[in-house]
């Protein structure tokens, strides 16, 4: 399923007849907040929504970036026949932006790719139990000494008998390690402090901190679609 805001156009038309949905894709006249949307898609199992940025009501600076909402958006596809409110739209977290001029094939391509890896399952061990679990089901790892403790968007915490190291060595490219004893899942991360190098992440109230050391420039572990999404 798919969620359309905005009327159909020829480059509308395009573009859902590439991704070749299951199912009809659900119209949505506006867009009003990030909030309405993340619930629009929770409830109709939509992981693409595309949006037409030509039409008066999208006002991206009202909404605020999409990277830094606290809501588990879909992947957001924007179309847009004007070069600057494309580069507008990438700046403020929508995974792609397509043109008049753009393949449609080559969209589709990135958000299956997308979708493929997000969805994909990581195994682990705790103990004598044999654990498959999704990226998107992960929020962070951090080491305990020689053993590691996995948490997860469930709100449980699983102990890992093996080094935080040993288990970074093959996670998807969306998870970063921050600092020496945490690797994070940056489809998570919503929020980051410059300043005193504080980070939050979407379903844990705490607060982590990261290191120079392993993260230069913070802000891009949330705007670039790659991490937010395990592309490689």
């Amino acid at each position: 399923m798919m969620i359309i805001i905005g009327r159909p156009t020829a480059i509308l038309n395009r573009l859902i007849a590439a991704l070749a949905p299951s199912k009809p894709p659900l119209f949505m006249s506006d867009l009003q907040s990030w909030a309405t949307l993340a619930e629009q898609a929770r409830t109709y199992h939509a992981l693409c929504v595309i949006i037409n940025l030509d039409l008066n009501f999208i006002d991206l600076e009202t909404l605020g970036p999409a990277w830094a909402q606290p809501l588990l958006l879909p992947y957001l596809i924007g179309m847009t026949n004007d070069k600057a409110c494309g580069f507008t739209a990438f700046k403020y977290g929508l995974n792609d932006v397509y043109g008049p001029g753009d393949c449609a094939i080559q969209v589709v391509k990135r958000y299956h790719q997308a979708i493929r890896y997000f969805n994909e399952y990581l195994y682990f061990e705790s103990g004598k139990k044999k654990l498959y679990l999704k990226s998107n089901e992960i929020l962070f790892l951090k080491a305990d000494n020689y053993t590691t403790d996995l948490f997860l968007t469930s709100g449980q915490t699983i102990p890992l008998f093996n080094t935080l190291k040993s288990y970074a060595a093959y996670l998807p490219s969306s998870f970063v390690r921050i600092q020496k004893s945490v690797v994070i899942n940056t489809q998570f991360l919503y929020a980051v402090e410059s300043t005193k190098r504080k980070c939050w992440l979407i379903g844990y109230s705490g607060i982590l901190t990261y290191s120079p050391i392993y993260i230069k420039n913070p802000t891009l572990l949330v705007r670039q679609p790659e991490n937010r999404f395990d592309c490689v």
